[in-house]
């Protein structure tokens, strides 16, 4: 029995896209920082990652203003004396409901209070594919899968006045500071966009597909952009276009700037 007020937070996502879109837009906001709320029930990620650090999660729920107790319900039924549940703010890949950006709101704030949008953000996933691919060589998120030229890429995004950024090597604040502080912020598609969600709603969000995204933008970064009220872009992966890869990217920031 857990005595008390508790609120239900959903699950303790161990993967940072995932965090910022089902995690934080499940916490009972409401409630979240009543005193008489002792803590949150959660569920853990199945399957469970071994070994995921909590550095980033606990900073995003200290930023949050979270409880800083959590019961993770595990093996065993778990049975609060009282439990608020809020109603579904997200849908994972399908809709945001209003509410859905409270606590991105209170995260931002507590880093950015006042955010200037005024860079331009180029988020690289150069080294981060060079070390998954030599830690697993048959990994789907492998370079191969990007068909980009990513040298080339950052290069060009140079040119068009971007600062190439690697998030994986930035800490939770400087990622957030990154982005709130950002006109335009482009990447390839995947978990590092949904930084968008720390954005403004004058944020211009260009997204580059691979192979695994296909002809449309992933579904999820559409539901952060759109409960962000933010302009997107996508240029989806053409090897074989006839194009060359900087007549598509020189054609996508004609259109953006």
């Amino acid at each position: 029995m857990l005595d008390g007020l508790w609120a239900y937070g959903g699950h303790w996502m161990d993967h940072f896209g995932h965090f910022i879109t089902e995690t934080l837009t499940s916490v009972p906001t409401d409630h979240v920082t009543d005193e008489e709320v002792r803590g949150l029930v959660m569920h853990p990620t199945l399957p469970t990652r071994h070994g995921t650090p909590d550095v980033w999660r606990d900073r995003l729920a200290e930023l949050a203003g979270l409880p800083v107790a959590r019961h993770i319900v595990g093996g065993v039924d778990c049975f609060p004396e009282r439990l608020v549940v809020s109603r579904r703010r997200l849908s994972l890949n399908a809709f945001a409901r209003p509410g859905a950006t409270v606590l991105w709101d209170r995260v931002t704030r507590a880093v950015v209070p006042d955010p200037r949008p005024e860079d331009r953000v180029f988020f690289s996933r150069r080294r981060f594919e060079a070390d998954m691919a030599a830690a697993d060589p048959e990994g789907r998120n492998n370079r191969s899968a990007l068909a980009w030229d990513l040298d080339a890429l950052e290069a060009s995004f140079e040119r068009a006045g971007f600062t190439i950024v690697h998030p994986e090597t930035m800490s939770i604040d400087e990622q957030i500071r990154t982005v709130a502080n950002a006109a335009v912020i482009a990447g390839g598609s995947g978990t590092a966009l949904h930084l968008a969600a720390f954005a403004t709603a004058a944020t211009r969000v260009l997204e580059l597909g691979d192979i695994r995204s296909g002809a449309n933008p992933v579904p999820n970064q559409r539901v952060v952009c759109r409960a962000r009220g933010q302009e997107m872009a996508y240029i989806a992966a053409a090897p074989d276009s006839e194009l060359s890869q900087d007549e598509r990217l020189d054609r996508a920031f004609a259109d953006l700037f």
